[in-house]
């Protein structure tokens, strides 16, 4: 598969508009900004290409001279952010853990390269950010940025209250990390194989005091609108890659009758419609399962004959196989390599 050009990538006029106020906030001057990057910020269109966005981010970057831009970014994106049709709906949600799947339902209206959801292990909630174009290469301040926006944003909603388990990077450890522990007041772990937030199942059921349901009901018809208006016909690749995902992080088997029949299809017509999208249910089952072997592995107290069941493998001897082929290297070898001493 070729990688996604970053023209055929947008981002919301919203989201650069914020950037730019975060711009005009650290002294930089608008004016110059515009002239270099060729844009008038009072007359943006409704999206942007990806490429125009990163011309803009890079330049904000350069002007700004901070080592730690995405962390700074993230952390008063929330203050920025205040009026945005998102956020609104996200404080008048009547848990912290609505207010999430809120965020992961209504995300693109801010953003399409990353892909934030949910994965519950136990006592804890793992947020992850997924590349929504695996071929896309994605910045270390674009992930800290956005990592620190998610963890500003559950301290504002809960009065201080909600701070991370831990924060997990795909990026290598910086030379400098005190903003690091300063903003997520977690540990932190880099190189590992997924950008997560890790907080407590417990949190994620504080109320949030000042939720208002009516507010709550006009803001997300709102939001339904703006969805629609921006996505495209998802393909049923797409879908049938989302319900597959889907199934196995319930914890059930994800087998092509049962993924026809959340979608509507029939097996055979579901495999038809498949083809003509150039792949075919084993494919897309091969990839979720890749996606998410990594990163059951490092799950504490999950085995790897855990892991194995989890992902629908008949034993532990076919998870091992597919593993190798996946990542070159046995699930035991994969661990001994990537888990911190």
């Amino acid at each position: 598969m070729k990688n996604p050009s970053s023209q055929n990538i947008f981002t919301s006029a919203d989201m650069v508009r914020l950037l730019l106020r975060y711009a005009e906030f650290t002294g930089i001057d608008m004016e110059m900004l515009e002239r270099k990057v060729d844009i008038d910020r009072f007359r943006l269109q409704r999206r942007l290409p990806l490429a125009v966005f990163q011309q803009i981010w890079d330049s904000i970057q350069k002007e700004a001279c901070d080592p730690d831009f995405g962390l700074h970014l993230g952390e008063v994106f929330v203050r920025f952010a205040e009026g945005h049709i998102l956020f609104s709906v996200m404080r008048n949600c009547p848990t912290m853990e609505t207010a999430l799947e809120k965020f992961f339902r209504y995300h693109s209206l801010m953003a399409d390269i990353l892909r934030p959801r949910m994965a519950y292990r136990k006592s804890e909630v793992i947020l992850l950010l997924e590349r929504v174009f695996p071929g896309l290469p994605i910045r270390r301040h674009h992930v800290e940025a956005t990592l620190a926006m998610l963890a500003s944003t559950l301290k504002q909603l809960s009065d201080n209250c909600i701070v991370p388990m831990a924060v997990d990077f795909q990026h290598p450890r910086p030379a400098r990390t005190e903003e690091h522990t300063r903003i997520f007041s977690a540990p932190l772990r880099f190189g590992q194989n997924r950008d997560a937030l890790m907080v407590s199942t417990i949190d994620l059921a504080r109320p949030i005091l000042m939720a208002n349901p009516d507010f709550l009901d006009a803001h997300e018809k709102l939001a339904q609108r703006l969805m629609r208006r921006i996505n495209r016909p998802e393909s049923v690749a797409d879908k049938t890659r989302g319900a597959i995902q889907g199934i196995i992080t319930r914890g059930d088997p994800a087998r092509l009758d049962a993924v026809a029949r959340q979608l509507a299809f029939s097996k055979r017509s579901l495999q038809e419609r498949l083809a003509k999208d150039g792949t075919s249910f084993r494919q897309l089952l091969n990839e979720a399962r890749r996606n998410l072997a990594g990163t059951y592995l490092k799950e504490p107290d999950t085995s790897i004959c855990d892991v194995a069941f989890l992902l629908g493998f008949s034993d532990q001897s076919a998870f091992n196989h597919a593993f190798k082929r996946w990542y070159g290297v046995s699930p035991r070898r994969y661990l001994q390599k990537n888990t911190p001493c």
